[in-house]
């Protein structure tokens, strides 16, 4: 999703975020591949951990869309934490 609105949205800026290393630096790659130098600049990818709000961007955001974040049940109030913790005043 991140890839897409970046691309074929008109965002301000999109950061695109997981809890793995590993899977950010193939955020990164696919950026690269994918997206052209103009788009690019405005998509960033980072390790984000819910249950530590430093990982948190550092500015309130207007969106949150999330893609395959939920596995377990028990991990839903973490989500909820997260996303308000992220979200600027009347942000969705």
């Amino acid at each position: 999703p991140s890839l897409a609105a970046a691309v074929h949205g008109s965002p301000a800026e999109v950061i695109a975020t997981d809890l793995n290393p590993e899977t950010v630096e193939n955020i990164r790659h696919n950026v690269e591949l994918n997206v052209s130098t103009s788009r690019a600049a405005k998509l960033s990818a980072a390790t984000i951990d819910w249950g530590d709000e430093s990982t948190y961007p550092p500015d309130p955001v207007d969106y949150v869309v999330c893609s395959d974040c939920i596995y377990q049940r028990d991990i839903v109030p973490l989500l909820r934490k997260v996303v308000s913790g992220v979200l600027a005043p009347g942000g969705t």
